[in-house]
C-alpha cells in the first residue's frame, strides 16, 4: 500500500511562480502555463515542513522533519533562479524557534 506524499507550496512575490516541494523533489513552476522552470537540487526525504520565500523571490528555504536517511531535522536554502543549493543546515537546531523564524 502506497503512502500519500505531503506536498508543500509557496507563491513567489511576483505572483507568476510557485514553489512546490514534496518527497518526489522540488520545483519552481509557472502558474499560468504549469511549466517547470527549475528543479531544486538535493535529496527530498522526510516530511516537508514550512517553506519561506525572500521578499524579492530569489531565495527559497524549506524545513524538513525526521527521516530514516537523515535522522533529524534540516533546512535547505536554494536560489529560485538556478535551483542550486545555497546552504544546508542539518541536525536539531539549538534555537527551537528556528522553524518559526524561517517561516516568517
Amino acid at each position: 500500500q502506497a503512502k500519500a506524499s505531503r506536498l508543500s507550496f509557496a507563491l513567489l512575490p511576483d505572483g507568476r511562480r510557485i514553489v512546490l516541494i514534496g518527497s518526489a523533489g522540488g520545483f519552481v513552476l509557472d502558474l499560468e502555463t504549469g511549466e517547470k522552470l527549475k528543479r531544486l537540487e538535493g535529496t527530498f526525504s522526510g516530511q516537508v515542513g514550512r517553506i519561506a520565500v525572500s521578499s524579492d523571490g530569489e531565495v527559497v528555504a524549506a524545513c524538513f522533519g525526521a527521516s530514516k536517511l537523515w535522522g533529524g531535522q534540516w533546512t535547505t536554502v536554494w536560489s529560485s533562479a538556478t535551483g542550486r543549493t545555497i546552504q544546508k543546515f542539518s541536525g536539531q537546531p539549538p534555537d527551537t524557534n528556528m522553524p518559526s523564524v524561517i517561516h516568517g
